[in-house]
């Protein structure tokens, strides 16, 4: 049987048995009604006449990990009372945990999660400024050598650069790269932690080459892109997503230089990004239009008529692969 730390009161461990197994198999399989056992279970526990008066160290832990299952079918559903519950319960956790134990780390960094992933979903400000003040006090309080302590930098720049992408103050989004630049810096350069964190770096970069315009931040960028794709397997989900953020960051520089090797590489990553995303995926339309924008500017360049028709080719295929939108006539 699974065991919670610390040790679980004999009438919920069969419940927590059944959380812990449903939520595996859910993360095995997908099956949402897996998740809804777990969650049924914990809300069992939860809302037992019992459960306030067991050893305070099983209430949080119960809390914490019952607001994990309440995210992950957030998640599922986009339901927003999952969500809604999954804060509560961290809130609770988080309150009421010392500030000298260990828990209260992970437990603030949860209520970060939540806290932006709400923010994502209603757009309040006030979310966002609760997500960093947590994402800070859970930096603040990991040591220097913690393993852990690149995660939370991570989380704290997501949620400085979603800040500056509603304030556009400079100054966060410095914060922001600063924090995933720390982050590269703790993290094995083979640990899937380090090719995330690399990726939010070059995606900081990037915004702040939009903003200022040196080339020093994007060149930067760049190398970081490279850096991911190279570690990154092709059958990784985030593959494509890298390939395309490494596209647009040379698509950029060829924008500021002007340089046909710029845009060769450009072209040439493009391509790449079209053969890596499946057929049936909307972004695949927009992608193509990509390719077909890059071929047509190397044309411009050399003047070489299968630029401008493979060009065009690509332009049919994205019109081919584009949704009709019908304006006050239906569609025949």
């Amino acid at each position: 049987m699974a065991h919670l730390h610390p040790e679980i009161p004999v009438q919920f461990q069969e419940n927590v048995h059944q959380a812990t197994i449903f939520e595996q198999r859910y993360l095995s399989d997908g099956d949402q009604m897996s998740l809804n056992v777990a969650v049924g279970a914990w809300e069992h526990i939860l809302g037992h006449a019992t459960f306030a008066t067991t050893p305070e160290p099983f209430q949080l832990t119960a809390l914490d990990k019952a607001g994990a299952v309440f995210l992950r079918r957030y998640w599922m559903t986009g339901q927003l009372t999952d969500l809604n519950h999954a804060l509560a319960l961290w809130r609770d956790a988080v309150t009421h945990t010392p500030q000298a134990s260990s828990d209260r780390v992970p437990r603030l960094s949860n209520l970060g999660r939540a806290l932006r992933e709400r923010h994502k979903h209603t757009r309040h400000l006030t979310d966002l400024e609760a997500a960093i003040t947590a994402f800070q006090d859970a930096v603040t309080h990991t040591p220097e050598n913690s393993p852990r302590r690149a995660i939370y930098l991570n989380n704290l720049g997501n949620g400085l650069r979603a800040s500056y992408a509603r304030t556009r103050q400079m100054n966060e989004l410095g914060a922001a790269i600063a924090a995933y630049q720390d982050a590269v810096a703790l993290t094995p350069q083979d640990s899937s932690i380090h090719v995330i964190c690399l990726s939010n770096l070059g995606l900081g970069l990037r915004d702040r080459y939009a903003r200022t315009g040196q080339l020093a931040d994007l060149e930067v960028a760049i190398t970081a892109f490279q850096d991911v794709v190279a570690c990154s397997p092709e059958d990784s989900p985030d593959y494509v997503t890298d390939l395309h953020n490494l596209y647009l960051s040379l698509s950029d520089r060829y924008g500021h230089t002007g340089q046909l090797a710029d845009l060769e590489a450009a072209v040439a990553v493009c391509q790449d990004v079209v053969a890596h995303t499946p057929q049936d995926l909307p972004d695949r339309a927009s992608r193509l239009n990509n390719l077909g924008n890059s071929l047509s500017d190397r044309y411009e360049h050399t003047r070489q008529l299968a630029d401008l028709e493979a060009a065009i080719a690509a332009y049919q295929d994205a019109i081919a692969q584009t949704p009709k939108i019908c304006l006050n006539a239906p569609c025949t």
